[in-house]
């Protein structure tokens, strides 16, 4: 960062000599475990900047001689020594800071990379926007406690992500020995002990289980002895085994606003080590564009949307499982947008998604057929053994409205009658909020449940409609 200090502005070219002896990032006057540590204007610290802390500059950090193939694009990359040995001193962290780019290089830290986190460590302020990551490699420590790869949080938005490798942390994760489910409570043993980091509070994903129906992305656990934690799930009484749990850690890419609005990436041409590409959604909106991702080595899904919204968008095109779990149920895409009963018709918010060969969408069952864009629209749940074939879908429009809030309280009144949607429908200037009742697979039975409402006193007048 001697050089940053030194210019206004323009592009640092990092030479490390092409031996593979890292870069050292920082001058000896920062703390150590400092990195690439850049705020813009908004952050609460920026009168004074804490120890290893710049103030933003219209800057490129351009790897200009390296070792070793870099990401898929096979460009060199220069090894840049940044970051600690803990989540507190990331290797690149940015708050509030724009139009910073990175190209070429290569950084191993607990934490490579903090996008949109304010220098106080507050998760939900400091939104970054408009940074590129251009061939790089990004590697967590294989080291308990440590990963995602890059993690990206508050209200950062429209951050680019090309032609790079990112891996997040192999040792967050535990392999179910027996998992269980009693009054709603889900307890998982591991068949070793758990990570140390693992505590009571956290969030970990379950992914694989031989039951699915104990799978889920956003689980917050008890610690309960050296290979057991909990967690709440409503659902039947049951008993299972097979799976893995990981945490955030073991991720490649995170997105997690903090209860912040929401956040947004685009990347293209990606490989994932030892995890996915995690999505929780914001407060209102969250977007994800991506195309052409391998995923290598992974134990959870290579796109993993944990959470949702209603206004959440993710574009998913050309995405790879390089490897199979053992039980063969890999997912290239998974979204668990489904909580309960009442949400089982929900509409995923996966759009224009297709997968490659051997994975198919939502599940993998190892057959060599390439999908192309298949319609994810209302599904029952999520599949785990094959590919969710489009199918038709009838639903019973009860009322059509202005005002999005009248047709919230008619939602509200059908919750009973099966799953509920609110379509939005633009007319000229005016928009019309539909509210449409059931998932049903053919008019027929449509009609039905337009004869129960009637029965009921619920609507005096439907119109049977296609949802899918």
């Amino acid at each position: 960062m001697s050089c940053y200090d030194a210019i206004p502005g323009g592009t640092i070219i990092l030479l490390d000599g092409g031996h593979g002896t890292p870069l050292r990032a920082c001058p000896h006057k920062d703390p150590a475990g400092c990195g690439i540590w850049i705020m813009g204007s908004e952050d609460p610290n920026y009168a004074r900047p804490p120890a290893g802390w710049r103030k933003e500059k219209a800057i490129s950090f351009v790897g200009g001689m390296g070792t070793g193939n870099g990401a898929p694009s096979h460009d060199y990359q220069t090894r840049v020594a940044a970051g600690g040995s803990d989540l507190k001193h990331p290797g690149i962290w940015l708050s509030s800071a724009f139009q910073i780019t990175f190209e070429s290089i290569f950084i191993t830290s607990c934490l490579p990379a903090l996008v949109g986190t304010d220098s106080s460590g507050n998760r939900a302020h400091g939104q970054a926007w408009d940074n590129m990551f251009d061939n790089v490699r990004l590697w967590a420590s294989t080291s308990v406690g440590c990963g995602p790869g890059m993690f990206i949080s508050s209200s950062s938005s429209r951050n680019f992500i090309r032609h790079s490798q990112i891996r997040g942390s192999t040792s967050e994760h535990a392999v179910a020995a027996t998992i269980s489910r009693h009054s709603d409570i889900v307890t998982f043993t591991a068949t070793a002990h758990l990570p140390s980091s693992w505590k009571t509070g956290m969030v970990v994903g379950v992914e694989g289980v031989s039951d699915p129906s104990f799978d889920g992305g956003d689980f917050t656990i008890t610690v309960s002895g050296p290979k057991t934690f909990s967690y709440s799930q409503i659902g039947p009484n049951a008993t299972s085994s097979g799976g893995r749990a990981a945490s955030d850690g073991n991720q490649a890419i995170v997105m997690n606003p903090h209860g912040a609005p929401g956040n947004s990436l685009s990347a293209d041409d990606l490989v994932l080590y030892d995890g996915a590409m995690k999505v929780y959604a914001g407060t209102s909106s969250t977007r994800l564009d991506v195309m052409k991702v391998d995923q290598e080595r992974g134990f959870g899904p290579a796109i993993w949307i944990a959470t949702c919204s209603s206004s959440m968008v993710v574009n998913a095109q050309d995405i790879r499982t390089a490897k199979m779990g053992a039980d063969g149920t890999l997912a290239s895409v998974r979204s668990d947008c489904a909580k309960g009963p009442q949400d089982l018709g929900r509409r995923l918010p996966v759009q224009n998604a297709s997968a490659v060969s051997p994975a198919t969408h939502l599940g993998s069952d190892g057959s060599p057929r390439p999908l192309a864009n298949p319609p994810l629209r209302i599904q029952h749940g999520i599949s785990k053994t094959g590919l969710i074939e489009p199918t038709k879908a009838y639903a019973v429009q009860v009322g059509a409205f202005h005002n999005p809030a009248n047709a919230d309280h008619v939602k509200a009144l059908m919750g009973a009658y099966g799953p509920v949607v609110i379509i939005r429908s633009d007319q000229g200037n005016r928009a019309f909020y539909r509210v449409c009742v059931g998932h049903e697979s053919s008019p027929g039975a449509a009609r039905e449940l337009a004869e129960r409402l009637h029965s009921a006193k619920l609507t005096a007048g439907t119109v049977v409609v296609r949802v899918n």
